[in-house]
Parts: C-alpha cells; structure tokens; sequence
C-alpha cells in the first residue's frame, strides 16, 4: 500500500530540500507552497488578492507583487488570514486530489507543507519526520533567501511552535551537516519502511 510523510520543521529548516532528496530516491512529493504560487498566478485571483488586502500588491502586468505581498502578510494578521483564506482551499483540495490518486498504487507520498499541523493534515500521514536544524543555519537561510533580518522569527511565530511539532514527530532527520550526510539519514529512513517501491 502506499505510505504517506509529512515532514515538519521550522522556517528555512531546509525541508524542501529532505523533500527533493526523497524524490531522489523515488518518492511523490505534494509541495504546498509551489502550488500556492500557481494558485496566486491565477488572474482572478491576483483580482482577489487586491480586492481583499488593498492596492499597491501588483505589479504593472496585474500579477502579483510577492515581495511585497509578503511583507504586507508578515506584518498583519488580518492580511495574512485573507490570504490564507484565498488560497489554502484550492491549495488543499490539490492535495486532496493528489493523495487520493496516489494512493491507488504502493507509492511513497512525501507532504512538504509548511502548516501540515495547523491545516490538519497530519491526519493523512502514516509517518510524521522533524527536519532539525540549528537556529543558527536556519537564519543564514533566510538571509541567503534575501529575507530581512527577523523575517524568519516573524514568520516561524505565525506557526506552531518547534517543540510543539518536534513532539509530533516519528522520526528526527538532522539537518546540520552536508547534503550527503542528510542524503545518508533519508535512505536510511527509507529503508526501514514497508511500501511498495518507487512509484512510476
């Protein structure tokens, strides 16, 4: 049957990365946040966005401005729960779709969902993983992503505590070494699980 992981972590903890390295080695990934880009590159919704959190958010072209659409939901909770409420339905019922279909052959599904907890969907997953990494690393990230200092802080305290989701977890994945050593725990975990087998 297939086998269902949701990863857990805190902001920049890298774990779109653990989620490319399960790829690697055969695995489905859902990503929320790449679908949430598709979601807000929809026209109607960029019409939406600007109706519901006020003007200066697009750019000439009537797209979405996201550096600015970001710092104005990082800043203000009424503006970061219109957004949410435009874009998590479509977000999850994607997922939705995608595990309902996934799940019809003995695949491995990784959830790369930043709110996995807050949105509920810890409850579609057979196994929870906690991407650790060092506060330190995790701001250098951030910084390297362009991010204002504080950024990541602001953003990690609009979501559920670490020790809150480390608690959650089945598994703890050490993020604080290289690529390679993260590569070593993620086939590691693999190959204590019972599925299927690369999917197609």
């Amino acid at each position: 049957k297939a086998l269902v992981l949701g990863l857990l972590g805190g902001v920049a903890s890298g774990k779109s990365a653990v989620a490319r390295l399960f790829q690697e080695a055969g695995a489905h990934v859902l990503d929320a946040d790449k679908m949430a880009q598709s979601v807000l590159d929809q026209p109607e919704v960029a019409a939406q966005v600007e109706e519901k959190l006020g003007p200066g958010l697009l750019d000439p072209q009537g797209r979405i401005d996201r550096k600015a659409l970001a710092q104005k939901v990082f800043r203000s909770e009424k503006a970061r729960r219109s957004l949410e409420a435009l874009v998590h339905p479509k977000v999850l019922a994607w997922i939705e779709e995608g595990l309902s279909r996934l799940r019809k052959a003995p695949n491995l599904v990784v959830l790369d969902v930043p709110l996995l907890l807050e949105t509920g969907l810890d409850g579609e997953c057979d196994i929870l993983v906690f991407v650790e990494t060092p506060e330190g690393a995790r701001e250098k990230r951030a910084l390297l992503r362009g991010w204002p200092p504080g950024e990541r802080r602001r953003r990690e305290k609009t979501q559920l505590p670490l020790e809150t989701k480390r608690a959650k977890a089945d598994y703890i994945l050490n993020n604080s070494g290289s690529l390679d050593e993260t590569r070593k725990q993620v086939l590691d975990l693999i190959g204590r699980w019972e599925w299927g087998g690369p999917g197609p």
